[in-house]
């Protein structure tokens, strides 16, 4: 081994990455290019890791060990992988700085949106050049790396893609990744390689790995080694990691369910006098989120779902988007749809999209998702599927791309029907991503007959009528649970329920003890009902008390998947999954922009001329503190009608008062108002606000553009630039 051992290989991809399954790498020795065959190693993750249950403590502990054992078993002479020569990086890097190009003509133009989006673009460049001349080690804990056509974030992954569960220990297919910044899988796999097969090791530098010339188990030459990625499927089973343990290897199944105005009081387990029989076992079998945050209204909880930012950092930090505006979710941003995607999963969405249609660009199937039955718009009639806005009516209800027809059933069973043909259709070569957005339980109050008969004690007729509609999707909801384990999909599933604000209190929804509705800063504006059921979570029947935010759903189900973050402007949600499954009492979140509205008109005066304007409706939490600026809403603590208390308002808030802090940890309720007595932690409060405002694009809020009017459009609500 001594005659070969200081030969200096470099490895180059020479085929695209678009051959996950037959990629070549090829080694350079001196100065031809030799093809490499056949080299799969068994390697035992358990020893490895250890039992960690936290995954960044995993990130660390591996990082520590790898070192360790890379200095006391790799030799001195090093692979390096020289990325900008990868063809895949060189084209990302060339359409980056075509994005950038465009961005910086239209900055010159004056505008600070296209000023901050070019200035954000150059250093996404600068750092892609920058990462293209360093080695592995360099940015270990922080890298994110493509693995074959499924993505990965991070080395933590590599066994969801790469590793088949045998026993305590993985078939690991070796491959050298093809990311831009890292070649942190192949060193990975080089360890266990060099671990099983070579000897006579010594130590290791930072520019990389050396891999031995000689096979000391045959006696022969390196020169043919093959790095494949046949063998690709996701397991963490025997790893304590805090994610999702597949069956059979498999990539979980993920369905998504949004509730629409579904009020804090108006399930079963919060005490509600609405029967919520299939959502209550859900919940109380899987993980109930008692402390999870949506926005206020819808528009804006379903933009951050899907995109995993800020209303602030979307442009949409204003009301929602009315059906004749032309605007929409910005397309410099992957959505959830496109990561799951690229992860492998067929997509799909069901149900209210009120998230942009003027453009053919913004409508789901354009955004991530392979089929979608819904409508458009924010609401509409639940038999008929029409909608009018002011004088503009017309049918809103598409099957893909094309207007579609189902008048006369309800859209609850048609939404629901329609999951139920997708789970029960579903091939089972890939797994499935579903987001299913009800239209229930907004406006209008409908429901067929057969779901009132219940609640014919309640006298309340809009209550009356509202808590049928959320009896009927509950009905639906457990029609959903029964095809998928009648499909055999039950046991590897992961289903999400959420609403997208408060309740409507005007139209039967309900969110006492809490203060506010719909539409308010307060917690019954946002404090969301929320849980996670699955087979795979480690803590079911639990609670998770960690503070969660629906932005955080992006990177948690992303990563759920095995897929990556790559491509996506700067997130604001985090990875929840040690909170949700773990059991985790804090989680990876201590503040909450619940959002900063530069549009609402300013209420009140000034508090601090050297601060956050206080006039400018904003709500923010940190920890257990929460401070609301502005106008805040509707501040009364509403209970059900069926109980016999009298509404309450606040009758101490002066009507310019703009400033309110509260300890939710303490006070959920907000009845004791702390901002008088503790300045010092209101000035903190309000300068954190100031540093978000600062990351703040111009608000898109544009005005109604005549030509929606559907009858320019067959008479359906659809596309019209």
């Amino acid at each position: 081994m001594s005659d070969h051992s200081a030969t200096y290989f470099e490895l180059l991809i020479k085929e695209p990455i678009d051959k996950p399954y037959k990629r070549k790498v090829w080694s350079y020795k001196n100065g031809d290019y030799v093809k490499l065959n056949n080299l799969i190693t068994e390697f035992n993750w358990n020893a490895f890791f250890g039992n960690t249950s936290d995954i960044d403590e995993a990130c660390e502990l591996f990082t520590e060990k790898f070192m360790s054992f890379a200095r006391e078993c790799i030799p001195t002479k090093m692979i390096t992988v020289r990325k900008n020569d990868k063809p895949w990086f060189n084209s990302q890097l060339r359409h980056e700085i075509r994005i950038r190009d465009r961005l910086w003509k239209k900055a010159k133009s004056g505008s600070q949106y296209y000023k901050d989006e070019y200035k954000h673009q150059r250093n996404k460049v600068n750092n892609m050049k920058k990462h293209a001349r360093e080695t592995f080690f360099l940015e270990f804990n922080g890298v994110v790396d493509h693995l074959s056509s499924e993505n990965s974030k991070g080395f933590w992954k590599l066994a969801k893609l790469l590793t088949k569960n045998s026993g305590n220990s993985c078939s690991i297919p070796p491959l050298l990744n093809n990311d831009t910044l890292t070649i942190e899988s192949n060193d990975e796999i080089k360890a266990s390689i060099l671990n099983d097969y070579f000897t006579g090791i010594s130590n290791l530098d930072d520019s990389g790995i050396v891999v031995p010339t000689i096979d000391p188990k045959t006696n022969k030459t390196l020169s043919n080694i093959e790095i494949s990625t046949t063998d690709v499927c996701d397991i963490l089973k025997n790893l304590k990691l805090g994610k999702a343990s597949a069956k059979d290897g498999q990539q979980p199944n993920i369905i998504f369910i949004l509730a629409d105005d579904y009020g804090y009081n108006d399930i079963g387990y919060h005490g509600s006098e609405i029967k919520t029989p299939n959502l209550d076992k859900l919940a109380t079998g899987g993980v109930r989120l008692e402390n999870y945050y949506v926005q206020p209204i819808c528009t804006p909880t379903r933009s951050q779902l899907l995109s995993g930012r800020y209303q602030i950092h979307t442009g949409l930090q204003h009301s929602i988007i009315w059906p004749q505006q032309p605007n929409g979710l910005p397309l410099n941003s992957p959505t959830i749809a496109d990561k799951m995607r690229e992860a492998g999963y067929s997509t799909h969405a069901v149900g209210k999209w009120h998230l942009g249609f003027y453009k053919k660009e913004y409508l789901p199937n354009n955004r991530g998702f392979d089929t979608y039955l819904g409508y458009l718009t924010g609401s509409e009639d639940y038999y008929t599927h029409y909608r009018c806005d002011g004088k503009l009516c017309g049918m809103d209800l598409r099957e893909n791309l094309n207007p579609a027809n189902y008048s006369g059933i309800y859209s609850t069973h048609l939404f629901s029907e329609r999951a139920i043909n997708i789970i029960r259709n579903k091939p089972s070569s890939k797994p499935m991503f579903m987001y299913l957005a009800f239209q229930a339980v907004h406006a209008p109050l409908q429901v067929p007959d057969r779901y009132i008969n219940p609640y014919l004690h309640i006298k309340d007729k809009n209550r009356r009528t509202y808590a049928a509609m959320v009896s009927a999707m509950d009905e639906a909801v457990g029609n959903i649970t029964s095809a998928l384990k009648q499909s055999g999909l039950w046991d590897n599933t992961i289903l999400v329920f959420s609403t997208d604000n408060g309740g409507q209190i005007l139209e039967g929804g309900n969110n006492f003890p809490l203060r506010g509705w719909k539409g308010s800063l307060w917690e019954g504006g946002m404090r969301g009902v929320g849980f996670v059921y699955s087979n795979l979570l480690k803590n079911k029947g639990s609670t998770a008390h960690g503070l969660i935010h629906v932005t955080d759903w992006f990177p948690t189900l992303v990563s759920l998947a095995g897929g990556d973050l790559n491509g996506t402007q700067p997130l604001d949600g985090n990875d929840q999954w040690s909170v949700i499954s773990g059991g985790s009492s804090k989680g990876k979140r201590d503040v909450i922009l619940h959002n900063i509205d530069p549009l609402t008109g300013l209420h009140g005066k000034r508090l601090y001329n050297d601060t956050f304007d206080t006039r400018v409706r904003a709500a923010l939490r940190q920890g257990p503190w929460k401070i609301i600026t502005g106008n805040p809403g509707n501040s009364s603590w509403i209970p059900p009608p069926s109980i016999g208390l009298k509404s309450r308002m606040n009758s101490t808030d002066k009507s310019d008062k703009n400033v309110w802090l509260f300890n939710i940890e303490k006070d959920p309720t907000e009845h004791n108002d702390l901002s008088d007595v503790m300045p010092n932690l209101v000035r903190k409060l309000l300068d954190l606000l100031v540093q978000f405002n600062k990351t703040a694009v111009p608000c898109r809020y544009p005005k109604y553009d005549p030509m929606a009017d559907p009858k320019y459009h067959g008479g359906y609500w659809g596309p019209w630039m």
